[in-house]
Order: C-alpha cells, then structure tokens, then sequence
C-alpha cells in the first residue's frame, strides 16, 4: 500500500495496518475525531470503540480515551476504500 497522504488516509491506514487506534497516536491531529466519525458516518467502515484507554496529563489528572478497532470482516472494506482514496 502506498504512503498515506491526508489525514483520513493516515487513520485508515493505521486501522488497516494495527487494527486499532486512538487520539493518543494521532495526538497532533486536530481532526482526529472527525476522521473516525467520517470513516464511521461516509464510509460506512464498522468499527468497534467500546475500549477504553487511560492515561495522565501534565496536570497528573487521569482521563480515559476510545480505543477504535476495526472490525475483521471490515478489512477488505477498509483496504478497497484506502485505495481508492489514493487514486
């Protein structure tokens, strides 16, 4: 697969390639939320984001995040979709 080249494409290809992801990787990404809604909501990818993920701020306050993993049976969904979003 090539190189991802927008945002959307980079979520997708890390969904593809680890089968997860969360905010904590994407943590320079403004939009990172809006990429998992548009993947969810456009694209009708099927993800599963009932995991929760912990973590400390600067602050030392704890928060959790989602953990947003692609379904298996959506892979080749997701695969067919990175490619055309790479033409």
């Amino acid at each position: 697969m090539k190189k991802p080249t927008t945002s959307l494409q980079e979520v997708l290809f890390e969904l593809i390639t680890e089968g997860k992801c969360s905010i904590n990787q994407f943590f320079y990404l403004a939009g990172f939320r809006t990429r998992i809604s548009e993947l969810k909501g456009k694209y009708d990818l099927r993800l599963n984001s009932s995991e929760k993920g912990f973590g400390v701020n600067k602050h030392d306050n704890k928060y959790t995040f989602p953990i947003h993993r692609l379904l298996p049976e959506h892979r080749n969904k997701a695969i067919n979709l990175y490619n055309t979003l790479q033409s």
